[in-house]
């Protein structure tokens, strides 16, 4: 099946009509809005026709740099806002740890409250890296017991 010729179809009925093409020219692309316009007299008879070509590669170009630059500014929000969502339960966890290591197992209430201030913000964590993974798509790795006291003596 051939392309459809615009200019045939204005004259057949008179309606004006737009078109984008892309055109590939020596390695770039190039974009024409072209509009064919019908003349008639008073009768209504089609006298002629003007077939209007812009370039609007530029345009389009610059159309696409900016939704480039506004996902890239959407990104950094993400990240401003993730940095600040993990920063938090980090900056309780270290209170907690210096505050867990100074009072060590002599006050076993004070270290054991410590203790699930920690786990409550590792678990605030761990929900927003899961969230973050399910939104990319990735599949989380397999999970395993880790022995905490060999944890704790390789930090």
């Amino acid at each position: 099946m051939g392309e459809v010729c615009y200019l045939e179809e204005v004259y057949k009925d008179g309606i004006q009509r737009s078109v984008t093409h892309v055109h590939p020219i020596k390695g770039r692309r190039h974009i024409y809005d072209i509009v064919y316009t019908p003349f008639m007299d008073k009768e209504g008879a089609i006298q002629f026709a003007i077939e209007d070509i812009r370039d609007i590669t530029d345009v389009a170009e610059m159309q696409e740099r900016i939704k480039d630059s506004e996902k890239m500014a959407a990104v950094g929000r993400l990240i401003s806002g993730l940095a600040h969502e993990i920063n938090n339960p980090l900056a309780i966890i270290s209170g907690y740890v210096q505050l867990a290591a100074d009072i060590g197992f002599s006050d076993e209430e004070r270290f054991r409250e410590a203790c699930g201030k920690i786990r409550e913000a590792t678990e605030r964590i761990s929900k927003l890296m899961k969230i973050l993974m399910d939104f990319a798509g990735v599949d989380s790795a397999p999970l395993h017991p880790v022995s905490i006291n060999e944890a704790l003596k390789n930090t």
